[in-house]
């Protein structure tokens, strides 16, 4: 199968060009019009396909709603926007609702159909209660790191990233094991001060979690998890793209700040996404729906998570937030297989890497979808 378009992302940059796909891999890239394609995408921009690493749910699914049809449903919707693969994330839960929850992903790990499963992403419960948002106070607990080795022990093969307010794993012990054991420990749901983020990064965390979102603010005599963010400009930070949860202008300044290689977009998106305005569940508590697309915790101004589509989002990035377009991009594509050590085969046009990819119009919208070479529907 040979493809070709007038913008090809290629090494950062939208060229003219051809791309050969044969068993779900990238095998050949050509000069544009040199072999006869099989489809001619003209003017429309085909970009790597995109990876969102935070994410509880969407289209009727929340990933500790433990149920194989909604996930599978989940993996297909998902690329109508271009997401090719993605982590469910878990919020804070009981043990035995995190295990029944992981025991289905695992289900659809090899599932062929949607996007694909790259592991899963623990957004709790080792947060700071303080700090909760969203999440249901009820199941956050300090770090227990017997509970954890159990966890590991038999998801470790599924488990990617652990969020963590490193100020309640006092000893670091969670935080080192984690890092001990290749699995990103990224800050969250923090009060953590400056120092004790940059303790916290010294010992194994390699990542922030929703950037500006229930987490110590930035002030100016202590930047809190907020500025460590900014800060530090290496370091991979998780944004949310929809325009509630950060404004356009906090996204400008976020992404100015960052390296090219450190801002990651994510969606954070619930079960309500994709759904009318209405009330729905997130964990065991009632999120609101509003016709604006923000979802808040019944009754209050708290916002649970987003409805955020990625392509919306990389559009919103680039029009809206004048963020240059390469870090808008890259935020969506090779700084997340980056962070998660799969940019060997992931989130950029190359030779022998998957056939992943995404096809936009000139207004963002998804023409069509390629996950490892095969066109969905």
């Amino acid at each position: 199968m040979i493809i070709q378009s007038r913008q090809i992302w290629i090494r950062d940059q939208f060229v003219k060009a051809q791309i050969e796909m044969n068993d779900g891999h990238i095998i050949h890239l050509f000069d544009y019009g040199e072999k006869q394609p099989d489809q001619d995408y003209g003017d429309a921009c085909i970009l790597p396909g995109f990876i969102d690493i935070h994410t509880h749910g969407a289209y009727g699914y929340d990933t500790l709603q433990a149920d194989i049809t909604g996930l599978k449903h989940w993996q297909k919707q998902l690329l109508k926007e271009g997401v090719t693969g993605f982590l469910p994330t878990l919020a804070a839960a009981s043990v035995d609702n995190m295990r029944s929850s992981l025991d289905t992903v695992r289900k659809a790990v090899n599932d062929q159909n949607g996007a694909r499963i790259l592991g899963v992403h623990l957004e709790g419960p080792y947060l700071n209660p303080d700090y909760a948002g969203a999440q249901d106070r009820q199941y956050i607990r300090r770090p227990e790191i017997t509970e954890f080795e159990e966890l590991y022990r038999d998801y470790g093969d599924l488990i990617r990233i652990v969020t963590v307010a490193p100020e309640m794993d006092t000893e670091h012990t969670l935080i080192c094991f984690c890092r001990d054991r290749g699995i990103i420990v990224s800050a969250g749901h923090s009060a953590a001060n400056y120092a004790e983020i940059q303790k916290a990064v010294k010992d194994g965390v390699s990542s922030i979690t929703h950037t500006f979102n229930r987490q110590s603010p930035f002030h100016h005599r202590e930047i809190g998890v907020s500025g460590a963010a900014l800060r530090m400009h290496d370091l991979p930070s998780e944004i949310i793209a929809d325009g509630l949860h950060v404004s356009p202008d906090a996204l400008h300044i976020f992404y100015h700040a960052k390296s090219i290689s450190a801002p990651v977009m994510v969606s954070d998106s619930l079960s309500c996404k994709g759904l009318p305005a209405g009330e729905y569940l997130f964990g065991d508590q009632i999120v609101t729906l509003k016709d604006n697309g923000a979802a808040y915790l019944k009754d209050t101004d708290t916002l649970a998570g987003s409805t955020l589509k990625f392509n919306e989002g990389l559009r919103r990035l680039i029009r809206d937030c004048e963020v240059d377009p390469v870090k808008a991009i890259r935020s969506c594509t090779v700084n997340p297989a980056q962070l998660l050590k799969e940019d060997d085969h992931l989130g950029s046009i190359e030779i022998s890497h998957d056939a992943d990819l995404v096809i936009l119009d000139q207004q963002f919208e998804v023409i069509h979808t390629w996950c490892k070479g095969i066109l969905s529907e």
